[in-house]
């Protein structure tokens, strides 16, 4: 890359600056040795004017690359029809300095942040939902389990490796009962029912064993509660949708923030 100093007059100063603006990589530094008390001679302050364009630069790229996928893609003999435009420099300032890019460009990152929030609700949804899938089978309510009075119910998990010995350390205990809720490749899942004189040394064979406590939330059926979460999905994945056919409609206004990088 090539360097050099560059003097100008003063009132020839915001010509030359547009001039540079035609060259993607210019890069100011900041001038060594130069006197600024020396008669007519000062650096320039562009970091402003240059920030400001950077960043439009960027503005405008964004929305590029947000409306690109929706843009037809044209077949080999379509393309070849089209006959590119061409413009004057002139034409492209004026073009750019009429155009309100960045109102374009605040409605459509406004769509995008709503459409990614509401990306991130749905995976949050899921998750919850994977959580309960487990604990389906559960025939009471969840807010019953913390109301009771004589027992102690323990939902959690425990190793298939260690199941044999924790059941048979179970069965020990006059006044504990396990219920098998579900199993996967790696855990059964279980709902431990404690009576509370004896709940010490329920949770002494609990934590030898590596029993693994789950936090189930949520006061309905589980199977309600995975209903009313999977109803939450349906409806954000319906805004998911009506956001993107809103951002997909503005494809029209594609090449023109193609001309306006330009």
């Amino acid at each position: 890359m090539s360097k050099f100093n560059l003097f100008s007059f003063d009132d020839q100063r915001d010509a030359l600056l547009k001039k540079l603006q035609e060259f993607n990589y210019v890069h100011f530094n900041k001038v060594e040795g130069v006197d600024e008390k020396s008669e007519g001679v000062r650096e320039v302050d562009n970091g402003d004017k240059l920030f400001a364009i950077e960043e439009n630069l960027t503005k405008i790229n964004y929305v590029i690359n947000l409306l690109e996928p929706y843009q037809k893609k044209l077949s080999t003999v379509e393309g070849l029809k089209i006959v590119p435009k061409s413009y004057t420099l002139k034409q492209l300032r004026e073009f750019g300095s009429d155009y309100d890019f960045q109102k374009v460009y605040e409605g459509l990152k406004n769509l995008e942040d709503e459409k990614n929030d509401l990306l991130q609700e749905i995976q949050n949804l899921k998750g919850k939902i994977g959580e309960l899938k487990p604990w389906e089978k559960i025939d009471i309510p969840l807010s019953d389990l913390r109301k009771l009075n004589r027992v102690e119910i323990f939902l959690g998990t425990v190793s298939v490796r260690f199941a044999e010995d924790f059941m048979a350390e179970v069965k020990s205990l006059s006044m504990v009962q396990v219920e098998e809720i579900s199993r996967d490749g790696n855990n059964l899942y279980l709902a431990v029912i404690c009576d509370l004189d004896q709940k010490e040394e329920c949770l002494d064979v609990l934590r030898k064993n590596g029993f693994s406590n789950a936090e189930v939330k949520g006061n309905k059926l589980v199977r309600d509660e995975i209903k009313d979460l999977e109803a939450k999905v349906k409806e954000s994945e319906s805004k998911v949708n009506s956001i993107t056919e809103e951002i997909g409609s503005n494809v029209k206004i594609l090449d023109d923030f193609k001309l306006g990088y330009e």
